[in-house]
């Protein structure tokens, strides 16, 4: 089960339990607003890392070798996508 008080604020790498109905990985970058959010992503991926943190971090993508990358942030900080490049 999700415990939210076990969420940390920078980076959290999650492991659900077996019962995750496919072998994805998620790298997500974030902001506050998804931590809200994680219960119902987690359900899909059998393991993720939220990176609370605007700077793309490409080394990070690498090691992980994720199935699928999220970039969440809320409309007023939109332009820190333009910080997301290699």
């Amino acid at each position: 089960p999700y415990e939210r008080d076990r969420i940390e604020w920078v980076t959290t790498r999650i492991m659900p339990a077996s019962e995750a109905p496919n072998p994805y990985k998620l790298v997500s970058w974030r902001d506050s607003f998804s931590m809200d959010l994680i219960p119902f992503i987690r359900e899909d991926f059998k393991e993720a890392v939220y990176e609370w943190n605007f700077h793309y971090n490409h080394d990070l993508r690498v090691e992980e070798d994720p199935d699928f990358v999220i970039i969440q942030v809320v409309e007023r900080y939109l332009h820190v996508l333009t910080w997301f490049k290699q």
